[in-house]
């Protein structure tokens, strides 16, 4: 977009003469005086185009003035009207974290954020990245907001620790859900026996189902 600027018809200064302009030995006559506005607003979308893109932190002065759904600050704080997000533990490096949110200024909004972690090498960093994108409900977010409701979370109590007997060597699935509706807030903890077939209560069940059925992702796991 920016080489628009210079080769605009309708900008009063062609390439040629700013060219002249910059290598001419007179940088303090009048024609740097008429391009200077062309060149202060350039600084200004470089300066912004490349704080966007470091790699650095850098300063956002209105970013703590409240949150949506989708900030991985807690649920409870949030600004929006409904906040449906799961955590979760596959037993595999890469732990998964859905959150589908609405908000009456923003709308609606999904993510998926695949943390992995890469185990130590010899003589390497033990290193965790990160990797986030956009994620829609297959069946649309106002039914897949309908089929949350159906599930009664804010009633749906944490799993008893003692309900599940896995060997060491086995691995299963974690799940932390964090659910705001209706003015109300509410979490809870349970595991499965995924990816082995055994099931646990209906409920947790039918909530780790609802997870698979209506978000696209994939295991990254290498066959054989």
């Amino acid at each position: 977009m920016l080489p628009a600027l210079v080769y605009n018809e309708r900008l009063p200064y062609s390439c040629d003469y700013i060219a002249n302009c910059l290598f001419s030995p007179n940088l303090g006559g009048l024609c740097v005086k008429r391009i200077k506005p062309i060149f202060f607003l350039f600084g200004i979308l470089a300066v912004t185009f490349a704080g966007c893109a470091s790699k650095h932190e850098y300063v956002m002065p209105f970013k703590s003035s409240g949150y949506t759904g989708e900030s991985l600050f807690p649920v409870a704080e949030n600004n929006s009207q409904f906040t449906f997000r799961a955590w979760v533990r596959n037993s595999t490096s890469i732990d998964r974290v859905f959150t589908v949110s609405y908000d009456k200024d923003f709308g609606y909004d999904g993510k998926l954020l695949e943390i992995q972690s890469n185990p130590v090498r010899k003589h390497k960093e033990d290193r965790t990245t990160f990797k986030q994108r956009n994620i829609i409900p297959k069946d649309g977010f106002e039914k897949f907001i309908l089929k949350v409701d159906s599930l009664n979370l804010m009633d749906v109590n944490g799993q008893d620790e003692n309900s599940m007997q896995i060997p060491l060597h086995q691995p299963f699935s974690l799940y932390v859900i964090e659910i705001k509706s209706h003015g109300k807030v509410h979490q809870f903890r349970f595991n499965t026996y995924f990816p082995a077939k055994e099931k646990v209560d209906k409920k947790y069940e039918m909530i780790q189902d609802l997870i698979f059925q209506e978000f696209d992702f994939k295991f990254y796991l290498k066959k054989g």
